[in-house]
């Protein structure tokens, strides 16, 4: 009976945890790679990032950091765009600014249209 009650204890706190974990990406798949264009019409290819540990690092800073919403906001667009690819598909799109930016106490280099993340980590480009 004390193992039924202690399995039971176990699995229920799990799912607590579980539901308790933050994660702003979706993403379903794994990233193998991030590929950086210009941000814009012509999308210039800038760079591929195939470093496990970056793309892990990013995704992990990524799903835990605070938000806040952009949609009423007067932003300047990223430099970058950057294409999370699980092999050769697209499963995220994220834009990236060089430089810290800064909107209703957040800070932070990573925008999706609807919100900016308060993560600042360099892309390791030029």
């Amino acid at each position: 009976m004390l193992k039924i009650k202690l399995g039971s204890l176990i699995l229920i706190f799990s799912l607590v945890l579980i539901g308790c974990q933050n994660k702003n990406l979706n993403l379903g798949k794994s990233v193998t790679e991030i590929k950086v264009v210009t941000w814009g019409e012509t999308e210039e290819f800038v760079t591929s990032i195939k470093d496990e540990e970056f793309i892990r690092e990013l995704i992990d800073k990524l799903n835990k950091a605070k938000t806040v919403t952009t949609a009423n906001a007067d932003m300047e667009m990223p430099d970058f765009k950057l294409y999370f690819k699980h092999n050769k598909e697209v499963i995220y799109e994220i834009g990236y600014f060089k430089r810290v930016m800064g909107h209703n106490g957040i800070l932070g280099q990573y925008w999706d249209t609807k919100k900016i993340y308060d993560v600042i980590l360099e892309l390791p480009i030029e």
